[in-house]
């Protein structure tokens, strides 16, 4: 055997190995465990991983564009869950999440059942398509960073500073206020 074959083999064996390794993207899927029952039971898995599923966990990590995707065709560009106060653990339904862009596009999503909604690049035309299950499309690409807002009836919570550069809304508002988190998206603020 030459001299180089040995080396050359061992260099093209540590780079099929790192090849086969597990990707960032998947480690952050695994990372955010089994798929919860909503009704409870304890961590086991949900049939429907419909638009209902998740609420409160990072939505791009699995319908990103870039390295998301998982086994799912939806990818969104915004996405999230609204609570009605920051200990619950299913959303509010029918609260709207009002977005304006950088350069001053404007759309609103509604939340579904589980207070999860999520904005998606596509449609035709020049106006956003809201669907029922918590999903508006857009014709038109959002361009960061942007003005958010939450409504629900006569309430509206305005975000004090601007989404710069993060879709999914648990990305920085994971359910404990920490270093990391600003704490859940919420409507009111708990009674006294």
């Amino acid at each position: 055997m030459k001299t180089w074959a040995l080396p050359l083999a061992l260099i093209v064996a540590a780079s099929a190995t790192a090849c086969l390794g597990t990707s960032p993207e998947e480690e952050a899927r695994r990372a955010l465990g089994p798929e919860p029952r909503l009704g409870g039971g304890g961590g086991e898995h949900d049939e429907d991983k419909g638009p209902e599923h998740r609420p409160g966990q990072p939505c791009l990590v699995c319908h990103g564009g870039e390295g998301g995707g998982g086994d799912d065709e939806s990818t969104f560009v915004v996405a999230g869950t609204v609570f009605l106060f920051a200990t619950d653990t299913i959303g509010v339904p029918d609260a709207e999440v009002l977005i304006t862009d950088d350069v001053g596009h404007e759309l609103t999503a509604v939340t579904n059942r589980t207070g999860n909604f999520m904005v998606e690049r596509g449609g035709h035309g020049t106006a956003p398509v809201l669907r029922r299950d918590g999903r508006v499309s857009i014709p038109w690409d959002l361009v960061f960073p942007l003005s958010i807002a939450v409504r629900y009836g006569a309430e509206e919570k305005t975000m004090r500073n601007r989404a710069y550069r993060e879709g999914s809304c648990a990305g920085c508002h994971a359910p404990r206020i920490g270093a990391d988190s600003a704490g859940r998206v919420f409507i009111r603020d708990p009674v006294p």
